[in-house]
């Protein structure tokens, strides 16, 4: 099962009266802090796939949208993006800080597809993601990147990133423990999916079937805080 990731960058950012925002969510060919390279190509199959569900979050935080993506291109240096924000309050707080430069950083949040390793360099080179979402957020895990993305601070998301750095230091999660983190993962991508499908399906239920997922969510988040390494 492909693990829910995030990626962050700087990014320059135009904003428009009208509510809108753009500017690069990801960079390609840049080696980030993680030792990660987003190749060209990666988002090419999830733009055709998915780009009209693409979600735009408030610091990666599933239960704050606050706008949708309307426009995904990729260009030479990396996925341009688009994006109308709501009238909510969260959204007209977030526009509010765009514009006054205070958030000048994206993140985007996926699930790697492919991907291939350079064992000599310790890097690995990202070659198709599905993507779910990006945010506006505080800070840039990149400082060397000129343009994109940024850093999650969603409790669950935060956690999961926590575990695939241990993992990646060599510390081993049991087998038990491992399963948490696998279904929390899979209940908050069950819990996308459904925010996904409600735009186009408004059938009685539908709201019944998306607090269920959210309360399974809220409990596994619950649980991988008692997982100790």
């Amino acid at each position: 099962m492909n693990e829910l990731e995030v990626k962050s960058f700087s990014f320059e950012v135009k904003s428009t009266d009208d509510n809108t925002f753009e500017g690069y969510a990801s960079v390609f060919g840049n080696v980030d802090s993680y030792g990660d390279v987003v190749e060209k190509g990666a988002f090419k199959k999830t733009i055709l796939e998915r780009g009209h569900k693409v979600k735009v979050l408030w610091q990666h935080d599933p239960w704050t949208p606050i706008g949708k993506a309307i426009y995904l291109e990729e260009d030479n240096h990396g996925l341009f993006v688009k994006a109308k924000i709501s009238q909510t309050e969260e959204g007209k707080r977030a526009m509010t800080l765009i514009k006054d430069g205070v958030i000048d950083v994206l993140s985007i949040g996926f699930s790697t597809v492919k991907d291939e390793w350079d064992n000599e360099k310790g890097i690995r080179h990202i070659k198709e993601v599905k993507l779910y979402e990006f945010s506006p957020v505080t800070f840039a895990a990149n400082d060397q990147a000129v343009i994109t993305a940024a850093k999650n601070d969603s409790r669950l998301m935060s956690m999961l990133y926590r575990f695939n750095q241990e993992l990646k230091a060599g510390k081993v999660l049991s087998g038990k423990n491992r399963a948490l983190v696998e279904q929390a993962i899979q209940a908050l991508q069950a819990l996308l999916d459904a925010a996904d499908e409600s735009e186009n399906n408004q059938k009685q239920g539908q709201g019944a079937e998306e607090e269920k997922h959210a309360q399974e969510v809220l409990k596994m988040i619950q649980d991988i805080k008692q997982i100790k390494f």
